[in-house]
């Protein structure tokens, strides 16, 4: 094994990283001095640095500055392979550091939205545009949670009903934007379910408001009677009374 002689305690020693510090700029990489004698050193000579630190800070600030500049390819490198390697490790530290910093994340976390906003922005009115019926079922969901009644209507079921009046308004038979209308109004526990709502026009939905049906639809302009008791069966209704049976078995028919 090859030795190294320390040139301070003149010690003969092994020449590893055991007892001798790294150091690249001599031919066989290892510093003079031995680990112990450099530690000594280090600590005879404490008061002395920390002095000449504080008397030439600019110029340590400088040279780290320089130093960096020239090994910022090789240390970006060694980061990414070692983050690669240590994944958990990574993640770990990550979830440390937020848990320990809460003010400064919620900063970091309101610069990056800034960042972002006017793409997320743009995103969103995307989506919106994309997803109007999700949207307006989740929000008449909310409504009729909101007022302890059932909110089960699916986007599926919705589309099923659509489907059995033809896409078209089921009180006055237009072909026109649909939109879900409460047979019986949510201020009167009107479920939001598939036993409840029914596809109509803006002009219809308006007029209807939250009426009576038997009442208001028979003087309605556009009443009809093939259409009503076309609703009526879809809506399982016999004798002014619903049978939630038939309009279980009706949306099954439909479904099949």
């Amino acid at each position: 094994m090859d030795t190294k002689v320390c040139t301070v305690c003149q010690k003969s020693l092994p020449a590893t990283l055991e007892y001798f510090y790294p150091c690249p700029v001599v031919k066989c990489g290892l510093t003079s001095r031995c680990i112990a004698c450099s530690k000594q050193y280090t600590k005879d000579h404490y008061e002395e640095s920390k002095k000449w630190r504080e008397e030439n800070k600019e110029l340590l600030k400088q040279k780290k500055h320089e130093y960096y500049e020239k090994t910022k390819d090789k240390h970006k490198q060694q980061g990414k392979e070692w983050r690669r390697n240590n994944i958990e490790r990574v993640r770990e530290l990550s979830n440390l550091w937020k848990k320990n910093n809460p003010d400064k994340m919620r900063v970091i976390s309101h610069n990056r939205y800034e960042k972002v906003k006017e793409h997320h922005k743009v995103i969103t009115r995307q989506w919106k545009q994309a997803h109007k019926e999700e949207r307006n079922i989740a929000w008449q969901a909310r409504r009729a949670k909101k007022l302890q009644l059932d909110n089960t209507l699916t986007t599926e079921q919705w589309e099923q009903i659509k489907s059995y009046f033809n896409n078209k308004c089921c009180y006055c038979g237009k072909e026109a934007k649909l939109t879900q209308d409460h047979f019986i109004p949510l201020s009167k526990d009107g479920e939001y379910t598939h036993n409840n709502i029914v596809p109509c026009c803006l002009s219809c939905n308006s007029s209807k408001n939250e009426k009576d049906f038997f009442e208001w639809y028979p003087i309605y302009r556009h009443y009809s009677k093939r259409r009503e008791q076309k609703l009526l069966k879809f809506l399982g209704y016999k004798d002014g009374i619903q049978q939630i049976e038939l309009v279980e078995t009706k949306l099954y028919c439909i479904t099949n």
